[in-house]
């Protein structure tokens, strides 16, 4: 029956669990969005939310403290003048090593999800490499993340603003990056995946 349904974590999230992920005390903050491509709808709309609600609040209050980098491919035409921005970097479409790199240099990762079901692996792979996030509840899809100790919450373009504007505090990103880590590799790891897997054999033979 329903009841005895688990749900598996995406296949790529145990391989994204790190350690540590370096928490710098910088004047400027790299944020980074990532939408594998932004022909889907979900990725587009997400991406228009944060260059033309996100960023100018943040500009507004923090003129040059965050520096956002957009990875992803067709991002459309139409968002040409947001980019013009200096706070504002498309980075093109990274993969493998060089995306391992870009990632380990970024501050913090933002996640809107307006639209769209199910777990989205561009939430749970920042948490896993315990880079600091600012997400979407909605997106959580039901795993115990706790906003305020792994990560922050935030469902509207303010909330996202300070959310962002509370991320220039050193000390709180990196109890986040160290809560987040742990819960993934409590709830995402090889190990606990495989065991998933074992149990449900175990129940069909």
């Amino acid at each position: 029956g329903a009841k005895n349904v688990t749900t598996l974590p995406l296949r790529g999230v145990p391989l994204c669990i790190r350690e540590r992920h370096n928490i710098r005390d910088t004047a400027t903050l790299h944020v980074f969005f990532m939408g594998s491509t932004y022909n889907v709808h979900h990725n587009r709309h997400a991406l228009l939310f944060i260059l033309k609600e996100i960023i100018p609040r943040v500009e507004r209050q923090a003129k040059g403290a965050f520096l956002f980098h957009i990875i992803g491919s067709k991002v459309p035409d139409a968002f040409a003048e947001y980019f013009i921005s200096d706070a504002v970097s498309y980075d093109g479409i990274k993969m493998g090593e060089e995306l391992e790199t870009f990632l380990g240099t970024m501050d913090i990762a933002l996640v809107p999800s307006l639209m769209g079901a199910g777990m989205q692996q561009k939430i749970f792979e920042p948490l896993a490499r315990g880079i600091p996030t600012v997400v979407s509840p909605r997106g959580l899809a039901g795993y115990p993340f706790a906003c305020g100790e792994h990560l922050l919450c935030a469902k509207t373009a303010d909330a996202f603003a300070d959310g962002l504007l509370a991320m220039r505090d050193t000390a709180l990103r990196r109890k986040l990056s160290a809560n987040s880590i742990r819960l993934s590799k409590k709830l995402f790891s090889q190990k606990r995946l495989d065991g998933i897997i074992t149990d449900a054999v175990r129940t069909l033979t």
